[in-house]
C-alpha cells in the first residue's frame, strides 16, 4: 500500500509541474509606462520563457497595466491590445513577438496525413499583400540607359592618366 501512495504522489507530483510548465501558471503584472525591456525581463522571470523580438520595431512602447493571476496570454493580450504588436507562443516556451504581422504556430489540419482525401478545409483566410511600396515600373533597357563600364574593376584605385578614343553617336538618328 505504501508502494502504491509513492507512486500516486510521484504521479500527482510530475504531473502538476508539466501543467504549470505550459503557460497556465497565474502571473502577476504591474506596469507603469513600462517599455519592452522590462516587459520581457519581468514577464522573462515569471514564466521562465524566451522572447525574440526586435527591439528597433518595439521601442515606441510604453504599457501601463495591472493584472492579477491571469496566464501569459492573457496577459500580452492586454499588452498589446489596440496596438499593431502580436505575438506567438510556441511549445518550446518560446514566445515571437511582432509587429504588423501575425505568427501562426500551428500546421493545417492534415499536414502530416498522406490520405488528402480526409483533409478538410475549415475556412479561407484571405491573403493580404503586404508590400508596402507599389510596384515600380522598371525602365527598359536600352543603349540609352546602359551603363558601359571600361577597364578593371579594382579595391586598389592609384592616381594616373587614362586615354579614351572613340565616337559617341545618338543610336535613332545616328547623329554625332
Amino acid at each position: 500500500m505504501q508502494k502504491f501512495n509513492l507512486a500516486f504522489y510521484i504521479f500527482f507530483s510530475l504531473s502538476s509541474f508539466v501543467y504549470a510548465q505550459q503557460g497556465s501558471k497565474s502571473l502577476d503584472v504591474d506596469f507603469r509606462q513600462a517599455g519592452i525591456l522590462q516587459i520581457i525581463n519581468d514577464l522573462k522571470i515569471k514564466t521562465g520563457y524566451h522572447f525574440y523580438y526586435d527591439p528597433a520595431l518595439f521601442d515606441s512602447l510604453r504599457v501601463t497595466l495591472t493584472i492579477n493571476q491571469k496566464s501569459l496570454d492573457i496577459i500580452l493580450d492586454k499588452t498589446f491590445e489596440n496596438t499593431p504588436y502580436h505575438y506567438a507562443i510556441t511549445d518550446q516556451q518560446e514566445v515571437i513577438l511582432t509587429k504588423g504581422l501575425r505568427i501562426s504556430t500551428n500546421l493545417v489540419p492534415g499536414f502530416f496525413d498522406n490520405n488528402a482525401s480526409q483533409v478538410q478545409v475549415v475556412t479561407e483566410v484571405p491573403v493580404t499583400d503586404y508590400n508596402v511600396e507599389e510596384k515600380k515600373k522598371i525602365p527598359e533597357a536600352t543603349t540609352e540607359n546602359k551603363l558601359y563600364e571600361i577597364g578593371m574593376r579594382t579595391n586598389n584605385i592609384k592616381p594616373g592618366t587614362a586615354n579614351l578614343a572613340g565616337y559617341i553617336k545618338n543610336a535613332r538618328s545616328g547623329e554625332g
